[in-house]
């Protein structure tokens, strides 16, 4: 994974850092313009790209600092780090070694009304990632894992969630056989449950492979 990544995230450093749209504050003392633009809901539906083989939610705030290539390296090329961020609450990742642009479906609950997904007639899960945690300071990001800057827009999506813990649970999702493609098409790749921390944590994910130990359907 390692090559493969660090070829799309210095492509992907090298078109932000020239971007017309980066104004004069991203020479500030933090390196680079915090512009992130969150989505107000509980949902948030988006086909969002990724070469480098694993998109992935993220805290915006435990990021905010990736303002260029190293910065992204030293997060994010070593398993380790990705494993520290991941046991930290600040990245879940969506990772199934494919490149492309999934269509990612965010939902969002409370204790009163969680967050669930049924896939009814038109899809069925395939695979269902064990708990992960996602700790938020009132926004959440996601993205292909070469997106996660403090400055990108295009590549990334950012919905707001209150601040706290939540429990993140990954659902693989395909259509069912025989469904028409244009209806196809609308079900979603990934759906991603985010509810808040029960009083009785659960046994949190600390995997970089998202279905590594999965359930089955």
């Amino acid at each position: 994974m390692r090559q493969h990544v660090l070829a799309a995230l210095l492509a992907a450093f090298t078109l932000a850092a020239c971007s017309p749209e980066r104004g004069p504050q991203a020479d500030a003392s933090n390196g680079c313009a915090v512009e992130w633009k969150a989505q107000a809901g509980t949902s948030l539906v988006a086909s969002l790209p990724t070469d480098s083989g694993m998109h992935g939610l993220w805290n915006p705030e435990a990021f905010k600092a990736v303002c260029d290539f190293d910065a992204w390296a030293h997060n994010f090329v070593e398993e380790r780090d990705i494993q520290r961020h991941i046991a930290a609450g600040a990245f879940v990742p969506i990772y199934v070694h494919a490149d492309g642009a999934p269509l990612i479906d965010l939902r969002v609950g409370s204790a009163q009304a969680p967050a669930v997904f049924d896939p009814g007639t038109q899809a069925r899960v395939e695979r269902r990632s064990r708990p992960y945690l996602l700790v938020s300071n009132g926004m959440v990001g996601v993205s292909g894992i070469e997106y996660i800057n403090a400055y990108s827009d295009e590549g990334a999506r950012f919905l707001n969630l209150p601040a706290g813990r939540w429990v993140a649970q990954v659902l693989e999702v395909e259509p069912q056989d025989g469904l028409d493609k244009q209806l196809a098409d609308k079900v979603p790749n990934f759906v991603v449950l985010l509810n808040p921390e029960p009083a009785q944590r659960p046994d949190y994910s600390q995997d970089v492979d998202t279905f590594s130990q999965a359930a089955q359907r």
